[in-house]
């Protein structure tokens, strides 16, 4: 028996090497693993074969001897009507397989075989004569089938015997020569070899990818690369700024690649927070005019920034915080172009977080590709649901910011910094640093299944919320801006997935409270017009300011749709959408003003204020604006002394009170000819 094992294994490898010349992967069965059941009752059996194959025969026996009518050692006897099913989970290209007569019936038996429950080929008639024959006959068909595929070999009239089982992966390799590809375009089939300089302006997908050596293959900007499994780069391989790299199979890379990254303009005094999408570089390497003491990291059990040496490696999933090279401006801000070398990264990767403090943890996106937030939330729920970029929309001016740098994304939407209308996506480039909070300390993992080809598909592209952008600017025309959105997933109470604080207080801001938490973004419950939501004001110093919407969606878009302020400290009630400006001074009002949203609000604050006028102060004028026409306007001092005095000056007015005495003044106005007098006071 040893023997006759011996010679199958050597005739099925030479029938390997001589069918599968041209394929680069192939499989064998001959049954050898089984149990002789010769002389038994027919049967079922299964088992796991080779490239992870699974097989069932049906009404079978397993032979081994020339009287049990075997082909080559050990094979498989079927029954009438006896089946061999296989199941190829990944596809298969060519199949073969031997069959004979057994047992001396006259009976003329066929095979036919089944691709996923479809007949697709029969064989013609055989053994039709009495008596036992030993013609070993081969079957050799062409399947090509991608993924999971089961194909049935089934005896037809009598029994047969069925044994040398062969097969090809769904594979084909082509090769680029400077013109075209000698095999035909790549797909997911197909393995791509790049044999001359090459450089890709629109998609390409491969199973595998190699660049020969002496070969260039250059990405340009906007082009994606699609590869199954491995990247080989023998010779040179350069990804411009803004391609993409994406890979489905967990697999290393091998060779050196360069991928060229620009940002966005910087001054000299900015800071930016970078990861990487190759692993074997330092971070002075990266950016070797940032000064030494100026790389970061972010430590979250003392909830600060932590120097760290230059010659820091980049490690896969983590982002560090870099001033700007030291030779750029610090009045004209210039574009970092960077170029990271090293092994290209693919595959999962996983990084340690903590909660000793805030929970706050830096991460960053570890591919040549977009990382999509919301599958990265989604996979991770160790993470509150928010993710902040850090923008370097404010400058440092003596040692303070003028604002927010931080720009917010979570499941509600997105806000920009401070002083800017740039909203975060969820598409996350690569290169991009990020911040996180961990509600616990453990790991977050990044896999190939978070890659997305996208590039800054905005937020509100998906499931309908009703939102508000609810805009604060000041006299200096600086602003901040915070989101309020109501949707059914979310509660009136803290949501970590739809709610998101403040990472930085810097600047002004208009914000909303939920159990001691001053948030940024405000995810409600599902919009009631009888719900009121309060706002409370951080007014870094004393003047008028405006509150304004800065965007909006849902029902929110329905210009029927009423949106009231109401001044808590003023009594003064006002339509939103028409913006409010009003006088703060400085410091933080945890509860300044109050949203409705009711039509019976506006009308009753619309018959309060018919023929009436509003004076709001601020340092050195007084700002005064009517519900009706003012025809005639004077500011009187407590003397009875008219000091200010013009007439046909429309709905608003604004009077420069800087060269006024201090006290208490009376505006005598006449609104769509009725007289109105007011008291004011200028400090």
């Amino acid at each position: 028996m040893a023997t006759q094992l011996s010679l199958k294994r050597k005739i099925i490898a030479l029938l390997s090497l001589f069918y599968c010349v041209f394929s680069a992967a192939q499989g064998t069965e001959g049954f050898e693993s089984l149990a002789n059941t010769a002389g038994t009752s027919y049967t079922t059996l299964s088992f796991t074969g080779a490239d992870n194959t699974n097989w069932e025969l049906t009404t079978a026996r397993i032979v081994n001897t020339a009287d049990a009518f075997n082909i080559n050692g050990t094979s498989a006897l079927l029954n009438d009507k006896g089946t061999v099913g296989i199941t190829f989970p990944s596809g298969v290209g060519n199949l073969k397989f031997s069959y004979r007569k057994a047992f001396k019936g006259k009976n003329a038996r066929r095979i036919e075989v089944s691709v996923n429950g479809t007949v697709v080929d029969t064989t013609d008639p055989f053994g039709g004569t009495s008596g036992a024959q030993e013609t070993v006959y081969t079957y050799s068909r062409a399947i090509n089938a991608i993924g999971a595929t089961t194909i049935t070999i089934k005896s037809l009239g009598a029994q047969v015997t069925v044994d040398d089982f062969l097969w090809t992966a769904l594979t084909a390799t082509t090769t680029y020569n400077g013109t075209s590809w000698d095999g035909g375009i790549p797909d997911a089939t197909k393995d791509a070899i790049i044999d001359a300089d090459m450089t890709l302006t629109g998609v390409l997908s491969a199973k595998s990818l190699t660049v020969n050596a002496g070969k260039t293959l250059t990405l340009a900007g906007g082009s994606t690369l699609n590869v199954i499994g491995k990247i080989t780069n023998d010779g040179s391989f350069i990804a411009e700024d803004g391609a993409t790299v994406l890979q489905t199979e967990n697999i290393s890379n091998t060779g050196q690649f360069a991928v060229h990254k620009t940002s966005a303009p910087l001054y000299r005094n900015d800071f930016v927070l970078w990861s990487a999408p190759t692993t074997g570089m330092t971070l002075k390497e990266y950016s070797p005019n940032t000064l030494d003491n100026r790389f970061y990291t972010f430590d979250e059990p003392t909830n600060a920034w932590t120097a760290i040496a230059a010659s820091t490696q980049f490690v896969p999933g983590r982002a560090y915080q870099f001033r700007a090279p030291n030779n750029f401006s610090d009045t004209a801000a210039q574009a970092h172009t960077g170029l990271y070398t090293g092994t290209l990264n693919n595959g999962s990767y996983t990084a340690a977080v903590t909660r000793g403090n805030q929970g706050y943890n830096l991460l960053g996106n570890p591919y040549p590709s977009t990382l999509d937030a919301e599958t990265f939330l989604q996979s991770n729920p160790l993470l509150e649901g928010t993710l902040y970029f850090y923008m370097h929309s404010n400058k440092l001016v003596n040692g303070a910011y003028a604002g927010n740098n931080w720009a917010v994304y979570n499941a509600s939407g997105a806000v920009p910094a401070d002083n800017s209308s740039v909203l975060p996506t969820k598409d996350i480039a690569p290169g991009q640093g990020f911040m996180v909070v961990a509600t616990a300390s453990g790991s977050v993992t990044f896999d190939n299944g978070m890659r997305t080809a996208d590039t800054a598909v905005p937020y509100r592209n998906s499931t309908a919320k009703d939102r508000l952008w609810l805009k604060l600017t000041d006299n200096s025309d600086r602003f901040s801006t915070m989101l309020l959105a109501f949707m059914e997933d979310a509660t009136d109470g803290w949501d970590q997935a739809f709610d998101a604080e403040a990472l930085s207080t810097d600047g002004h801001a208009v914000f909303t409270r939920i159990d001691g938490r001053r948030l940024k973004i405000d995810g409600r419950g599902a919009f009631s017009p009888s719900k009121k939501i309060l706002l409370g004001l951080d007014a870094r110093e004393a003047g008028t300011y405006r509150l304004s919407i800065a965007d909006k969606d849902g029902r929110f878009e329905n210009a029927e749709q009423p949106i009231y302020i109401l001044d808590k400290k003023t009594g003064q009630t006002a339509d939103l959408t028409k913006g409010f400006s009003f006088s703060a001074e400085a410091g933080l009002t945890p509860e300044r003003f109050e949203l409705s949203f009711e039509k019976s609000v506006l009308a009753t604050g619309e018959k309060e204020r018919e023929g009436s006028f509003v004076v709001v102060p601020s340092r050195g004028r007084l700002h005064i604006r009517a519900a009706g026409k003012i025809t005639a306007l004077s500011l009187i001092d407590m003397g009875g002394r008219p000091v200010s005095a013009m007439t046909e000056a429309g709905r608003q007015v604004e009077i420069d009170t800087s060269a006024f005495a201090k006290g208490v003044y009376l505006i005598r106005a006449t609104v769509d000819g009725k007289e109105l007098t007011r008291k004011t006071i200028i400090k």
